[in-house]
């Protein structure tokens, strides 16, 4: 409904959309390849992927305003977007309490004239590496976990978009299993950004000079530290 009947402000993203009553139903004809190779040490896995559409429908920012916003319409067209996935999962037999996780992926869509897709994420490399502990004391399987994310800029763009820089996020996690009234208690402290990075990403709207204004715009979130608990109960 969104594609078709669109008109006014977007009131999440500040946006004016502009839908089209005359947009025809998306065909699609994909390939998908994969490979995966595993050992008792580590797994490596590998997908390649392709993707052919008719009649693509995709949201365009334009250099239009409309009441002071920017306005973008939802357009249509042939588009062929591909892409890949690699991860590696490495848990050394000698030092089974270390686990390391990495992982990459990558897409472009492009319209059938060659030009760039809109709104499409930058190449993306996420390394992760826990620590676990059989200890009983403070808590049952305790672990540490720091990940480190690595966003490249993107700089394949339509006529109508700004670059965006690449950035760098580090997330820190520590947790277990804890006994609170008699019952198993999941602990988990999370913390999202530690350094807290300035940074946005390509796909907001509300980014720095969405708003055809360099001034106006809003980054991502900085540093958020979250506590989870989870405390069964029974419901009789």
């Amino acid at each position: 409904m969104a594609e078709l009947s669109s008109n006014g402000l977007h009131e999440g993203t500040l946006n004016y959309e502009i839908g089209d009553a005359a947009l025809k139903n998306e065909k699609n004809f994909e390939i998908d390849l994969s490979a995966r190779y595993a050992t008792a040490a580590f797994a490596l896995e590998a997908a390649m992927f392709r993707d052919h559409f008719d009649d693509y429908i995709y949201l365009a920012p334009t250099t239009e305003q409309m009441q002071g916003f920017r306005v973008y319409r939802f357009l249509q067209t042939e588009a062929n977007l591909r892409g890949m996935e690699a991860s590696l999962d490495w848990i050394p037999p000698a030092i089974a309490w270390l686990d390391f996780r990495s992982n990459f992926s990558k897409v472009i869509g492009k319209r059938a004239d060659g030009g760039y897709l809109p709104l499409m994420p930058g190449d993306k490399w996420s390394n992760a590496l826990k620590v676990t502990s059989r200890r009983t004391q403070p808590l049952r399987d305790s672990y540490l976990k720091l990940t480190v994310t690595k966003v490249f800029s993107q700089d394949h763009l339509a006529p109508t978009e700004k670059a965006s820089p690449g950035y760098t996020l580090v997330d820190l996690a520590v947790g277990g299993n804890a006994n609170l009234l008699g019952r198993p208690t999941d602990l988990n402290l999370v913390c999202r950004n530690l350094f807290s990075t300035v940074y946005y990403d390509h796909l907001s709207r509300l980014k720095p000079g969405s708003f055809n204004v360099p001034s106006i715009g809003f980054n991502n979130i900085g540093r958020n530290i979250c506590l989870y608990i989870g405390f069964p109960f029974d419901l009789k």
